[in-house]
């Protein structure tokens, strides 16, 4: 597979989780939709269970200050949800180039699922929702609390769950472009 033809791949990828996401803010109440809830298969089994990524930001800075305002302003659960959905309801998912490929999810202390993750040698996430599929190897690495995408991750995943604290594990979800497809093709 060509350098340009994983980027034209890369592209569409995160294009059709900017539309799955916004739609999914603006119609379904921010709850999230089977494209952002990846089939996970370590080594070529299936893993039972699912997870729900989040799409960050290549620049995380604003977006962590933002999603800490809101959860930070608001004690109250409901108005928390209600702040978060019309902070990404406007323009946040607008401009795809503005993603980062790499995906995000929240674990709990001591989540099989994580370890698993982290101790498999091939890793494969499948996105599957309104007749479009994407399937990538990815490499699976746990993010320090320090980190921007697991500060961007936490306080997003904090705006919708109050429960949330630092103890949680995140992942990061690099994918391997070059061994990834999509059907149908997303370009000629």
């Amino acid at each position: 597979m060509s350098v340009k033809h994983q980027h034209r791949l890369a592209e569409a990828f995160l294009g059709w989780q900017c539309r799955i996401r916004q739609h999914a803010i603006r119609r379904q109440q921010g709850r999230p939709s089977q494209g952002m809830r990846p089939v996970m298969s370590l080594d070529g089994t299936i893993v039972p269970g699912a997870i729900t990524t989040v799409l960050n930001k290549k620049e995380p800075a604003d977006s962590i200050t933002e999603f800490q305002y809101v959860v930070k302003k608001n004690n109250d659960p409901r108005l928390r949800f209600e702040a978060a959905l019309g902070k990404l309801q406007v323009n946040y998912f607008k401009n795809p180039r503005s993603f980062s490929d790499k995906l995000t999810a929240t674990f709990s202390p001591g989540s099989e699922v994580a370890s698993a993750l982290l101790g498999a040698n091939n890793c494969r996430l499948s996105f599957d929702q309104s007749n479009q599929r994407f399937s990538a190897r990815v490499t699976v690495r746990e993010l320090a609390q320090e980190e921007p995408l697991y500060l961007a991750t936490f306080w997003h995943n904090a705006m919708f769950n109050p429960r949330l604290n630092f103890e949680y594990k995140v992942l990061e979800f690099a994918p391997d472009w070059t061994d990834a497809s999509s059907d149908p093709t997303p370009f000629p």
